[in-house]
């Protein structure tokens, strides 16, 4: 069982990483921006969880609403995908032989003389 704390960051986990996905930049640290990505149907229990979580301690368990659980797990689920899509510098590839290069010469140039 997952406490309101959890959960609420499990949320904001959630929303940052659709940010990413879909608006390509860097998610605010605000939750208002965030929600507006957050599924109308879930807005109730979004609402009460965060209500739990405001007069809750770590430890404190909730309910564990299933339309949210189901929510964080696809995107999990979506998140997991985009990562496999990334096009990924491998050793010996060009670009990663280049990335080398480069980083090795501001080392000698960091650590000369």
């Amino acid at each position: 069982a997952l406490g309101a704390y959890r959960k609420g960051h499990g949320i904001r986990a959630a929303l940052a990483a659709r940010w990413i996905r879909e608006r390509h930049g860097v998610p605010p640290m605000e939750f208002a921006p965030l929600r507006a990505l957050l599924p109308g149907a879930l807005a109730a229990e979004v609402d009460a969880l965060l209500q739990r979580k405001a007069q809750a301690n770590e430890k404190t368990v909730g309910p564990q609403p299933a339309a949210l659980l189901e929510f964080l797990r696809e995107e999990l689920a979506a998140g997991q995908a985009a990562r496999e899509a990334l096009p990924v510098a491998r050793a010996g590839a060009p670009a990663a032989a280049g990335l080398e290069a480069v980083f090795r010469a501001l080392l000698r140039e960091a650590f000369a003389g």
